[in-house]
């Protein structure tokens, strides 16, 4: 009897089928997949209208140090088209204040993800400088871009802590602009 395929894999085990792949010199698959800035998946152009299928194909993403993006399985690799965060945290689910706050976000893929020490809050600036764009870490190098109702939502409590206006969220403070870098204080 064949064992069932697993639904996901860490991103070290990713990391190690890719570089397995690529030492066996295993082809790169073209798989045609455009994520757009809004995070919508296309396929040869055509939009990707099954959540399930992005789900599992989200499971299955890997980014590189060089910033690559790309769909790894067991039997092949290909690189994918990604025009901004492969990811959106579209809804902020706040609960608590103060030290005892925490945030969580939940993507377009359904993925719930905490704002903590190990997938902190980066913030970049705009094309306008009124426009903030913030991410969040999810996994190994991937980000998703939050939503701008759930930062707007992730905003209304947020604090000044030594003149840094940020968020409280599992025991960290995160500032909400100016370090692009912060990884949470």
């Amino acid at each position: 009897m064949a064992k069932p395929l697993r639904k996901s894999f860490s991103t070290e085990e990713l990391e190690q089928i890719y570089h397995r792949l690529e030492d066996q010199g295993m082809a790169v698959q073209d798989f045609g997949i455009r994520i757009d800035r809004d995070g919508n998946w296309f396929h040869q152009g055509g939009l990707m209208q099954r959540t399930a299928l992005v789900r599992m194909l989200a499971g299955l993403m890997l980014r590189l140090a060089d910033g690559s993006y790309w769909l790894v399985n067991p039997g092949e690799r290909g690189r994918i088209e990604v025009e901004d965060a492969p990811f959106i945290a579209t809804t902020a689910l706040i609960n608590g204040d103060g030290a005892d706050q925490t945030i969580d976000f939940v993507t377009n893929t359904e993925e719930q993800v905490p704002l903590d020490a190990e997938h902190p809050l980066r913030v970049e600036e705009g094309a306008n400088a009124d426009e903030p764009r913030p991410y969040i870490r999810l996994r190994g190098r991937l980000d998703a871009r939050i939503g701008r109702q759930a930062f707007y939502d992730m905003v209304e409590h947020a604090e000044e802590r030594d003149g840094v206006f940020g968020v409280m969220s599992y025991g960290q403070f995160f500032p909400l602009a100016g370090d692009a870098d912060n990884e949470g204080a």
